[in-house]
């Protein structure tokens, strides 16, 4: 949630493998999400390695997803890194975000 410049998603994919098709991934898709579709184009520049694991999508996580096109209780893991502070409801995000998640899945 909230990518930007991808500062956190680098690693992470790294960590995650895949790159260049090199070390197999753990993962079986990525999905890059910010509230500016423009903010991750310099992230994209950056994640090319990982070809059609990664995938982009504008998501404002203060409003409900499913009516954003995402499906509740898909994710396994939603990362949110020096993000979810700058909303207005912290109670009304969290809600937003763990209804991405799968049943047990990690915010």
């Amino acid at each position: 949630i909230g990518a930007g410049t991808g500062g956190a998603t680098l690693p992470i994919l790294t960590a995650f493998g895949g790159m260049n098709g090199k070390i197999p991934p753990r993962f079986l898709s990525y999905d890059i999400t910010d509230i500016q579709p423009a903010s991750s184009r310099s992230s994209k520049k950056r994640q090319i390695a990982w070809g059609d694991l990664v995938s982009y999508k504008k998501l404002d996580i203060e409003n409900d997803p499913s009516e954003q096109e995402f499906e509740d209780e898909y994710y396994d893991v939603v990362v949110a890194a020096n993000v979810l502070h700058a909303t207005k409801n912290m109670r009304n995000t969290m809600a937003n975000g763990r209804r991405l998640l799968k049943k047990g899945g990690i915010l």
